[in-house]
């Protein structure tokens, strides 16, 4: 589908592989849990995959979730007390 629409140029998998190694390292067992339901769920995970994080200019095509919690400088900052 990324051949007709636009689509993240990351690969896909190293980021999912990537967000699963940050998620083990989580302190806060609720949200380590929370999460571990989300990212075990293969068909979720196709899902957030794939999904573009708007409709129109900010990260608007395949995958641009990923952008925003990669690419961003803050995404860190914001699981800092969560993350050791």
């Amino acid at each position: 589908m990324g051949e007709f629409i636009p689509s993240t140029e990351k690969d896909v998998s190293v980021m999912m592989n990537d967000l699963r190694q940050i998620i083990k390292t989580i302190r806060d067992p609720y949200l380590s849990k929370l999460l571990d339901a989300f990212f075990a769920d293969e068909s979720f995970c196709r899902v957030f995959s794939t999904a573009p994080a708007a409709t129109q200019y900010h990260h608007a095509y395949l995958g641009g979730y990923w952008s925003i919690f990669f690419l961003s400088p803050g995404w860190q900052s914001a699981f800092q007390i969560y993350i050791p």
